[in-house]
């Protein structure tokens, strides 16, 4: 049984190592993926228009969506977060 509290001390302890960075300016400039998506909305208007305009031609019919436009609309926005988010990842490496 004493090996077993040893062993749940040593995890306890990598968990709490890995949960925040000890220098917080390390992660000054790197976003959330939600802010990275909020920032990357803009250079997805037009697939976003595209999957409103959708929205707006089914409303009230039923057995209808906008999936197709949706999933564009989201490629885009994740294209772009993906690189932001490798931006980052480089940024924190290099210091």
């Amino acid at each position: 049984m004493g090996d077993h509290d040893e062993v749940e001390a040593v995890e306890d302890e990598t968990v709490e190592q890995e949960e925040a960075p000890e220098d917080e300016d390390v992660w000054e400039g790197c976003h959330l993926r939600n802010d990275l998506e909020k920032e990357c909305h803009p250079h997805c208007t037009r697939d976003w228009d595209q999957y409103q305009a959708c929205a707006q031609r089914i409303k009230g019919k039923e057995n209808l969506n906008c999936t197709p436009q949706y999933f564009v609309y989201y490629h885009c926005v994740d294209h772009c977060v993906r690189f932001a988010a490798f931006v980052c990842f480089v940024v924190l490496v290099e210091r």
